[in-house]
């Protein structure tokens, strides 16, 4: 009997092995839209094993398109930097990609930081995607400059609605952080 036990246990192993766990994958997109006045950063993701695993396997390619996979296989903190030009307005953008770090609350889940300036005043610094510390996700920041405001969507996964859809202006001294949004809720 327990050498039928081992025999099964092998053969799921060796199916398990040969799958693949990650059923989605997370990517940050990075627009600039200059036609349109705007710059958005978007939390997005690919859902299927053919989707997740050319973002797997192409993370650094996909990365010249501005689509920045996040938890890829680099055990690494990754940064990629951006800077646009929309009128008389330049938008420096450092997305900063943090792997999970596999312990404690949140751990599991990768981080990535938007650090954004406009005409080097710091207007946005927090995470997009997932939020540390809550079920909270921004799904997207919207920066219009020439319309002077700022616009960011964010989503909590337990109450399964939106929570924030905050716009701020451009020219004022608000700063959008991980706080801002979620004591804006």
């Amino acid at each position: 009997m327990k050498k039928m036990a081992a025999i099964f246990l092998c053969i799921l192993l060796g199916i398990s092995n040969l799958c693949r766990a990650d059923m989605f994958k997370d990517y940050i997109e990075y627009r600039y839209q200059p036609k349109l006045g705007k710059v958005t950063i978007i939390s997005n993701l690919v859902r299927g094993v053919e989707y997740v695993d050319y973002l797997s396997d192409n993370w650094q390619e996909v990365a010249e398109q501005n689509i920045f996979v996040v938890g890829t296989a680099v055990d690494e903190k990754r940064v990629f930097k951006r800077s646009d030009e929309i009128d008389e307005y330049k938008i420096d953008t450092v997305l900063t990609l943090y792997p999970a770090k596999g312990y404690g609350v949140g751990g599991a889940n990768p981080l990535t930081t938007a650090l954004v300036t406009i005409n080097g005043k710091k207007k946005i610094d927090c995470n997009i995607g997932y939020l540390p510390r809550g079920s909270k996700e921004v799904k997207e920041i919207m920066i219009c400059p020439e319309d002077d405001y700022i616009r960011i969507d964010a989503f909590d996964h337990i109450k399964g609605q939106k929570i924030c859809e905050q716009c701020i202006y451009v020219s004022d001294n608000t700063i959008i952080t991980n706080e801002y949004i979620r004591t804006s809720t």
